[in-house]
């Protein structure tokens, strides 16, 4: 990425603030890592950039302090994909993130998508929700809808666009909607399923 306004030949050098490891591009520092750098990464100047490995976010600096880290939006807001496959070892012994928060910001899903696979048993609300104490929903399909979505054939697919015509499939307060700031997006523990082999569980969300 390229900075008009420090060019290399003034020399700016590169300083590993964290687990990261910077290089030098055109006179800006390249950070990466794992997560939010906000409070962890010290940039060495304004538009330094940082580049979130894990979760696919990019970050410009608009200072050189650990907090003046800027998540980048051209504009616009990002939209991202999680595409997470959840175990029923995993969804029965505790909730699932399978998007994790962003500091100081907030998550708006805008489109699910949910594939089971194997055979249902036992019993649960198969539930997308955030990560806050006290979870705001995104969408619940009741056990008996799941097993009608398997009584189609192993691996049946449904969509969010469905949601509001099948039965037993409700929308949260969350679908569509700006979820708690600075949370997360969850699969809800179920606790009493058996015999399924899992969820591939598919979201699109906007991050603001």
């Amino acid at each position: 990425m390229a900075s008009p306004l420090l060019p290399a030949s003034q020399g700016i050098r590169c300083v590993d603030g964290g687990s990261t490891n910077p290089a030098m591009v055109s006179g800006v520092c390249e950070f990466s890592g794992s997560g939010n750098p906000t409070g962890v990464i010290t940039p060495n100047q304004a538009v330094d950039g940082y580049a979130d490995t894990t979760n696919g976010f990019y970050w410009i600096a608009t200072g050189n302090t650990p907090s003046n880290w800027a998540l980048v939006n051209n504009g616009s807001p990002i939209v991202m994909t999680a595409n997470v496959t959840v175990s029923l070892a995993a969804i029965n012994a505790n909730p699932v993130t399978i998007v994790p928060a962003v500091s100081g910001h907030t998550l708006t899903p805008i489109f699910w998508k949910i594939i089971i696979a194997g055979t249902l048993g036992g019993s649960g609300t198969f539930t997308l929700q955030d990560t806050n104490s006290s979870p705001v929903n995104i969408m619940s399909a009741t056990y008996a809808a799941q097993g009608n979505f398997l009584a189609m054939g192993t691996g049946f697919t449904f969509y969010s666009s469905e949601g509001a015509t099948l039965s037993g499939v409700t929308y949260g307060a969350g679908m569509c909607a700006a979820l708690t700031t600075g949370q997360g997006i969850q699969v809800a523990k179920m606790s009493s399923l058996t015999t399924i082999t899992g969820y591939q569980v598919i979201v699109d969300y906007i991050v603001k």
